[in-house]
């Protein structure tokens, strides 16, 4: 694999097309939530569908699955190898620790990184994207409007670059100054689908009322987001297309009994 760069802006550039959690506008007559109460939620990783390969042949991919609760940085993560993988669909299930949220207005962040690299040790990856990660958070600390929460109806497109985020009219929104530790430059290696999802403790309640419980947990409808990533030049594959699906759950048994 191999992919030479000019510079920071030349890296990549991905566009998030996303669908709501709830088809919360078609419903007549609006549907009120019961009062928020404490739980305990769980966030999981499902699916990635690659349309297109950011290699020539098959992509090296790597996860790195993350949350973080508040404004104090202390994620947890999960990391794992999706091995050498061609177009086609992925069950990939990870389930981050489960979290207790007690007030409405609590943050939750959650974020992931897949990242197409077949020249690093699976240490080396691991750390540099933990890291990247972490950089995530930091930067959604700095810059909250750069991820609009994930409610609304139209969720605005943004493009992210290493130099940051323009609209899809190509107006510069925020400031990123973000780099992946140690592994940019060599090859076509390089990201594939990155994004940060930001969510209150009231949303995380209102987003599991709907449907039957099941196996002590209920269950959000799955949300799906699609990476177009930046054309590759000679020798690489195509523009790469990633679509990478994620869920939420909330326990229903007893609180005593999942603390």
């Amino acid at each position: 694999m191999s992919k030479e760069r000019d510079g920071a802006e030349e890296m990549f550039a991905m566009r998030r097309r996303e669908e709501p959690f709830l088809p919360d506008d078609d419903v007549d007559p609006p549907y009120v939530p019961p009062p928020f109460q404490p739980a305990r939620y769980a966030f999981n990783f499902s699916r990635v569908v690659i349309r297109t390969t950011r290699s020539a042949n098959e992509d090296t991919n790597w996860i790195c699955f993350a949350e973080n609760v508040g404004p104090e940085i202390n994620p947890s993560f999960l990391f794992n190898s999706m091995g050498d993988v061609n177009d086609g669909s992925y069950d990939f299930y990870m389930q981050l620790p489960s979290v207790f949220i007690d007030r409405p207005d609590q943050i939750v962040k959650i974020n992931y990184l897949i990242y197409n690299d077949g020249f690093r040790s699976r240490d080396e990856m691991d750390y540099s994207l933990r890291q990247s990660s972490i950089e995530l958070f930091a930067m959604g600390n700095r810059n909250p409007d750069v991820w609009p929460n994930v409610v609304g109806p139209e969720p605005e497109e943004t493009y992210f670059t290493l130099e940051g985020y323009t609209d899809e009219d190509g107006n510069f929104v925020a400031g990123a100054n973000f780099s992946f530790p140690n592994i940019f430059g060599e090859g076509c290696d390089g990201p594939v689908a990155i994004d940060q999802f930001v969510l209150t403790g009231q949303q995380l309640w209102n987003r599991t009322q709907a449907g039957v419980p099941r196996d002590g947990l209920m269950r959000a409808l799955p949300w799906t987001s699609w990476y177009d990533g930046k054309e590759s030049t000679a020798g690489c594959g195509d523009n790469s297309e990633y679509e990478v699906e994620w869920n939420l759950s909330r326990f229903v048994i007893p609180i005593s009994v999942v603390i």
